[in-house]
């Protein structure tokens, strides 16, 4: 089992705010990174270290998707180059990245949950928005589709297009700022011209979604299990069972609340960017963009998109479990830092 070695840093409402200001995007032109910019060192960084990590294998060989994210997430330099939180999603054509309807994910959820499930040859093409200076590092990869259902965030298959797009991914394209050398985006694209990884790439008919993001699987197992920590916090952690039951604790007010209606993937109310916060590991990642929401009155809201006056006792209950979640999340993190990794 994968050990943390490195609390996750936050970037704030404000750092995000700018990202999406000034990331105006045009068409995509070739370019070269200059050799010793930032950009260059971060490609030069990236790219051998996922092509070792997560190298091309059966999209269905659960050791190597084992090996690519323990090795993801034992990795000092990738935590330093996806720091903070990255946006995430599918690109559009003629829609520029500021204004496409992305998912903002913690960079700990993204190493161990959401980049894993790509491989990589360490083929790749450098690209530019033509009115900005945000480098695209284009990937070549290919989505591990026939893992077990709990090996998967979320039940990617509740709409038969999004599963459909993820195994036409064979491009992942990191969005880098030039200035810092630092992954903000990540998008999963197709792009007709790149040969597959996988000549006998197989297609996957995916279990029919029945409506739950999470559920119980053999011997009553909480599924998906890497989004119950399997992987982020190591089964010999003493605080794991205290943060899976403070998020339980958190999962109560959020239920009375109606949180999840609106922050999961199906995003019915067209947030942009979207917070995830409909298993354990999404919450984590966003935890403290959840409790500045409530403070602030942000949230909750009611059906009509207007904010949702909390009763004071309630609101207090509310931050209270928030808060207890996210102490016992860094209690955690902290105590694997500890300790030596374990390769699962």
């Amino acid at each position: 089992m994968t050990r943390n070695r490195n609390v996750r840093a936050l970037v704030g409402a404000g750092a995000l705010a700018w990202l999406l200001a000034t990331a105006t995007a045009a068409r995509s032109e070739e370019t070269e990174a200059k050799p010793g910019s930032v950009t260059s060192v971060t490609i030069e960084a990236l790219m051998p270290l996922l092509a070792k990590a997560c190298p091309v294998a059966p999209p269905g060989e659960v050791a190597a998707y084992d090996r690519c994210r323990s090795a993801l997430y034992q990795s000092g330099e990738l935590r330093k180059l996806l720091r903070g939180r990255i946006l995430w999603g599918a690109p559009q054509p003629d829609v520029p990245f500021w204004k496409l309807k992305l998912t903002t994910l913690g960079s700990e959820v993204m190493i161990g949950l959401y980049l894993p499930l790509f491989m990589f040859s360490g083929d790749y093409r450098v690209t530019r928005d033509g009115n900005d200076s945000w480098v695209e590092l284009r990937a070549a990869t290919a989505f591990r589709n026939v893992l077990p259902p709990g090996q998967y965030p979320y039940p990617f298959w509740h709409l038969p297009e999004k599963w459909g797009a993820y195994e036409q991914t064979n491009e992942l394209v990191f969005r880098i700022d030039p200035m810092g050398g630092r992954v903000w985006g990540m998008l999963r694209s197709r792009n007709p011209t790149r040969a597959p990884l996988l000549a006998d790439y197989p297609k996957v008919v995916p279990p029919a979604f029945d409506g739950q993001w999470v559920w119980q699987g053999e011997g009553g197992r909480d599924e998906p299990r890497v989004a119950f920590f399997d992987g982020l916090v190591s089964d010999d952690n003493p605080f794991k069972a205290a943060m899976l039951g403070a998020y339980r604790n958190l999962a109560l007010s959020l239920r009375d609340q109606s949180c999840a209606s609106c922050h999961n993937p199906k995003n019915p109310s067209r947030m942009s960017p979207l917070v995830l916060l409909q298993t354990p590991a999404h919450a984590a990642g966003e935890i403290e963009q959840l409790i500045r929401a409530i403070e602030s009155g942000r949230m909750p809201i009611e059906e009509w998109g207007a904010q949702k006056p909390l009763a004071p006792e309630v609101k207090a209950e509310m931050l209270g479990r928030a808060r207890a979640f996210a102490e016992a999340r860094d209690r955690s993190l902290a105590w694997e830092l500890t300790h030596t990794p374990v390769a699962p």
